[in-house]
């Protein structure tokens, strides 16, 4: 175990990287928008796409009997929200049969516009938290 809670240990094994606690992903998405940047558009990209990336590594779809493995993203009101219809995005693109359950839209453009981008590729919607 390392003896610093930093991401970036110098004990861990080349290449792994602890999770960062809710106060360091604050602080490095704090960095990204004044010192580099980055929009909340741009920062929802990259979070949906490298889970859409996780997803695809760890269960490959030719990995699956059927041709489109499905897939439940389930979205909140905030960013994470967002990155997870991004996800859906990405994941429908990686020959994945995603289907979003987003029960609390916010009315807000970036939302509004992940979430048309979604439904015009496709993606199907769930009122209601599947059971099975």
């Amino acid at each position: 175990r390392c003896p610093s809670r930093s991401p970036r240990c110098p004990s861990r094994p080349h290449g792994a990287r602890a999770v960062p606690r809710q106060a360091e992903a604050q602080a490095i998405d704090q960095e990204l928008f004044n010192e580099y940047k980055f929009s909340v558009d741009q920062l929802m990209e990259l979070a949906g796409l490298s889970c859409a990336t996780a997803i695809a590594k760890a269960y490959p779809p030719g990995s699956f009997t059927t041709s489109q493995p499905a897939v439940l993203v389930v979205c909140g009101p905030g960013n994470n929200g967002g990155d997870g219809l991004v996800c859906a995005r990405h994941l429908k693109m990686f020959g994945y049969e995603p289907t979003v359950h987003y029960p609390k839209r916010p009315n807000k453009p970036l939302f509004e516009g992940l979430t048309t981008q979604c439904q015009k590729m496709g993606i199907s919607f769930l009122p209601e938290f599947p059971t099975e």
